[in-house]
């Protein structure tokens, strides 16, 4: 019954709030299949507070860079993306049929390796990314550098970038 309400709001144009509702890797690669549906027209998605492990972050990933794929919000607050996860977004980020402009990973643990993962994507002419959230997540000075390194090149879209609890 749940899983029928969210195949709904997933078709229409607005947004879906799933936040704390313990989706977990499996439901998670349900949503990214809908999201890759011709028929699939959801702009904004927010599943905070998921337990989303890299499983579910490689289908999300996948489904980022799907033609089909219309999101443009994306938040991911207080899951499980680690270094690991946090790349293979970063690889769907640079991606042509990507469409994320606005993204938050707050408190995922992303750490120096993820840092530099998104800095990657930052420099890539196709990554439409605007708004950055990566508050609590260790990234440690050479994180914080690899980003202020790639907010100065010409092809990072960056408007906001909020590194709030990254220095102590």
């Amino acid at each position: 019954m749940a899983w029928t309400a969210l195949h709904h709001q997933l078709s229409v144009p607005r947004g879906a709030e799933t936040t704390d509702n313990n989706l977990g890797d499996e439901g998670v690669r349900y949503i990214a299949t809908a999201l890759t549906r011709e028929n699939c027209k959801l702009q904004q998605l927010e599943i905070a507070y998921n337990r989303i492990g890299i499983e579910g972050l490689q289908s999300l990933a996948r489904a980022l860079a799907h033609q089909n794929c219309r999101l443009q919000n994306l938040n991911l607050e207080g899951n499980k993306a680690g270094p690991e996860g946090t790349k293979m977004l970063a690889v769907a980020l640079a991606h042509p049929q990507c469409t994320i402009d606005h993204l938050n990973l707050h408190g995922n643990e992303i750490g120096l390796e993820g840092a530099c993962s998104l800095a990657t994507a930052l420099t890539n002419k196709n990554c439409k990314l605007q708004f950055l959230d990566l508050r609590y997540n260790d990234l440690g000075d050479s994180g914080a550098q690899s980003l202020a390194t790639a907010l100065m090149n010409e092809n990072c879209a960056l408007h906001f970038l909020n590194l709030e609890r990254e220095f102590h």
